[in-house]
Order: structure tokens, then C-alpha cells, then sequence
């Protein structure tokens, strides 16, 4: 059963020819083609005005993650899910917990505040793994270079449609080699 933004068999088969050769090391970055561009599909626009955090709950239904062999549904959890913190808040916690995924996302200053003015009632401050957090920096270039497009970083359409196709579109340039190789 193939999913919403994910590409069919037949689709993938059209496709694949058309990518540039498997290169680099196994295992790198770009080391399946298809779950590039099935991740690349999977983006979720907000409004302008809607706060991305809102979000979480369909940003996490549109990803899958293909089991080994290609066999069965893929997986809807991901092991891990590494945030900023414009995600730390308590439904988003709340949501992860309920799904049962485990979650790096580091706490807002005012939130630390309000929890040490609490005293014994605040709780306890929720645990950050510093180098997988660490790790979040690819993402975070990743979404600079899609900003160096002035119709992403400025958002001129007034569709959501429209800004989410040249999010596609922009994210496959930055994808695909700049240069034409000669090896088929």
C-alpha cells in the first residue's frame, strides 16, 4: 500500500533511470535515492502565521520509513526524533510520548523558569542528549541552502500549494548533481 507523497512502484520505476548514478560511501547521506525524494515529498506547509509546532502530528503521519527487504508497511515511528526548540512545548511532548517516540528537544528558557519557580512541583527538567542534538545542524543546513532561493526564504505565494511546489522543486535542485556525469 503506498502512502500519500510517496512514490508507487511503477512511478519509481519511470523515475530511476532519469537519477544520477549511486555514488559516495554506502550508507551516506544520499544513499537511496527513493527515500530522498519520498522525504522530499513528505514536507508540510503551514500558513505564515501558524506557528510550525502545530504541525507535528501530520508532519509525523506523512513520513514512512521502508522496512528492510522492501517488504510490509513502512514504519510510522521513527526511533528518534531530534527538534529545536520551537517544539518544546507540552502537547508536542505529550504527542511524541503518546506515540511512543523517544525525543531529544531542549527546554525554552521561560519554560526552565516557570518550572524553577515551581520549586518540587515543576518536575523534572527533560533529559537532552548534547551530541545527538548536536547532530540536528545537517537539517538546519539543509533548510539555509533552501533559503537561498528568494521565492523560500521570503515566501511571495499566497498558496500554500504553490510555496510547497517550490519547496519540491527547490529541494530536488539542491538534490540532483549541478553538473551532468557521463556514467549512465
Amino acid at each position: 500500500m503506498v502512502r500519500r507523497h510517496e512514490l508507487t512502484d511503477q512511478a519509481w520505476a519511470q523515475v530511476a533511470p532519469l537519477l544520477p548514478a549511486q555514488a559516495g560511501r554506502p550508507g551516506g547521506q544520499w544513499a537511496d535515492h527513493r527515500r530522498v525524494i519520498n522525504g522530499i515529498f513528505g514536507m508540510v506547509v503551514t500558513a505564515g502565521q501558524r506557528h510550525e509546532s502545530t504541525q507535528l502530528g501530520s508532519l509525523l503521519d506523512a513520513i514512512g520509513v521502508r522496512r528492510p527487504g522492501e517488504r510490509g508497511r513502512p514504519r510510522k515511528r521513527p526511533a528518534h526524533l531530534t527538534a529545536d526548540r520551537g517544539y518544546s512545548y507540552p502537547t508536542c511532548r505529550r504527542l511524541l510520548r503518546r506515540r511512543g517516540i523517544a525525543h531529544t528537544i531542549p527546554e525554552r528558557s521561560d519554560q526552565q523558569a516557570a518550572r524553577l519557580r515551581r520549586g518540587a512541583r515543576g518536575g523534572r527538567p527533560p533529559v537532552v542528549d548534547a551530541v545527538r542534538y548536536q547532530q540536528r545542524n545537517v537539517v538546519e543546513r539543509a533548510i539555509a541552502r533552501l533559503k537561498q532561493h528568494r521565492a523560500i526564504a521570503t515566501r511571495y505565494d499566497k498558496l500554500a500549494v504553490s510555496y510547497h511546489a517550490w519547496l519540491v522543486l527547490a529541494a530536488l535542485l539542491m538534490w540532483l548533481p549541478t553538473e551532468p556525469s557521463d556514467s549512465p
